[in-house]
């Protein structure tokens, strides 16, 4: 069995911790009432919370994406099975969180 290494222990879990977030913003923010005179002050700064967390998680899965690519570039010239499936898998990763803000977003107003 191979054993994974600490740096990538601690990079999945920063990844879940970001998608966790950006989860339970998205989810519930919609369900926030405010009322008062400053409604609109919590409503934008709730707002200005969820753009900042859209813009990391797709950030990070636009890196991710880029470095499956150059990953999967290398692999192809080594002719390495394993690393073009890890490849592939990192890409895939990369692309599902670059576009899970768009996807969160219809899945709440759908």
């Amino acid at each position: 069995m191979k054993k994974i290494s600490s740096k990538r222990k601690i990079t999945r879990k920063v990844a879940a911790l970001i998608c966790a977030i950006q989860v339970g913003v998205l989810t519930y923010t919609p369900y926030i009432q405010a009322s008062g005179a400053g409604a609109g002050i919590v409503s934008s700064g709730f707002n200005n919370l969820i753009e900042v967390v859209k813009a990391i998680v797709t950030s990070i899965g636009i890196l991710l994406t880029l470095w499956g690519i150059g990953e999967f570039g290398v692999s192809m010239s080594s002719q390495d099975g394993a690393s073009q499936a890890h490849a592939m898998k990192r890409i895939g990763g990369g692309i599902l969180a670059a576009l899970a803000p768009q996807i969160l977003l219809t899945l709440v107003q759908g």
